[in-house]
């Protein structure tokens, strides 16, 4: 009978700790059923759990090893041409725009920017050149006038879709996101004294796509003439020649995206002269013919690829043989 009661009191007990409260419509939950109260000021961006910490800014250039003449065995001067459309150039285009921060640039925005082309009395601003040897100065309304591509179109009248007489003339101001190719030129050189094959970037030239409308004229079933406007590829213009150690300060200090490790910070400096982390393809060797480039002889695109190649593989091994000379 004593067990009997100890289960029954036992049950009871138990049946109350599980029990589950029951709360009316008024209790304290609120109307969203929730008790937590939301925090009076808004959240940080998210970004990481750590804080970042103020390095500071990058150092400056690195400046190149002494480099004797008489060491140098061999050297021949190559044109090359970095292409942003590819993949792995894309760290070099983007992002066209600045972040808010304005931590991220462009290298077309890093180039614009110490250019200024605003301000031509900038006794600091990036000289640029007509010539790939960088002695001829590029005038500033040569320069305004190539960032700026004029078209032209017919004026409809909106009300009666007449075409008028007057043409409209429409003005568009380039910027970093029409540069879409570098055009380098740099020295290929064998160190005796090392024995090994280095190269230097010696300038690069910007270059931006413009619209070029073309005319196609031809004849209708009726013998009448007809003229129509077409679009046709873009065209390719030099913007102009830089001297690359006039620029490499520039490029130290401005933050690149890094593909690899976005925690390992890394400048335009580094990716481009160090690293060389670029994709390219030579357009042209230094050669009797007043340094032709390869589209002067070859038309064919593949076989300009295939020009390209030879060349990149008889310097890549020219290193390798002069061990078995």
């Amino acid at each position: 009978m004593k067990k009997f009661s100890l289960s029954i009191m036992f049950l009871c007990l138990g049946v109350f700790a599980f029990a589950q409260p029951v709360y009316d419509e008024e209790d304290d939950f609120g109307a969203e059923g929730t008790t937590l109260e939301q925090p009076a000021q808004p959240l940080a961006p998210l970004e990481s759990r750590w804080k970042k910490e103020n390095i500071g800014e990058f150092s400056d250039d690195i400046a190149y090893k002494p480099q004797r003449e008489s060491d140098v065995f061999y050297q021949c001067y190559v044109w090359r041409t970095i292409d942003l459309r590819e993949k792995m150039n894309h760290p070099l285009y983007f992002p066209t725009e600045s972040d808010r921060a304005g931590i991220m640039r462009s290298l077309a925005n890093v180039i614009l920017d110490a250019i200024d082309e605003e301000n031509p009395a900038n006794p600091k601003a990036l000289a640029i050149y007509d010539d790939q040897n960088c002695n001829v100065l590029k005038s500033q309304e040569n320069l305004k006038a190539a960032m700026v591509q004029t078209s032209t179109r017919e004026n409809i009248d909106p009300e009666t879709g007449e075409v008028l007489p007057d043409v409209l003339t429409i003005e568009e101001k380039m910027e970093g996101r029409h540069i879409m190719s570098y055009m380098l030129k740099e020295v290929w050189y064998f160190d005796a004294r090392h024995s090994e094959m280095r190269q230097e970037i010696l300038c690069i030239a910007p270059m931006i796509e413009r619209e070029r409308p073309t005319t196609n004229s031809s004849y209708d079933v009726n013998n009448e003439f007809e003229e129509e406007v077409v679009a046709a590829p873009k065209q390719k213009m030099v913007l102009g020649w830089i001297r690359y150690d006039q620029l490499r300060p520039y490029l130290a200090k401005q933050e690149a995206f890094n593909v690899k490790n976005n925690a390992q910070r890394m400048s335009y400096d580094d990716m481009i002269t160090w690293k060389r982390q670029f994709s390219s393809y030579i357009t042209g060797q230094e050669n009797v013919y007043n340094n032709r480039g390869t589209s002067e002889y070859i038309t064919n695109p593949r076989d300009q690829m295939i020009r390209a190649d030879e060349i990149s593989n008889k310097i890549r091994s020219l290193e390798s043989d002069l061990w078995e000379m």
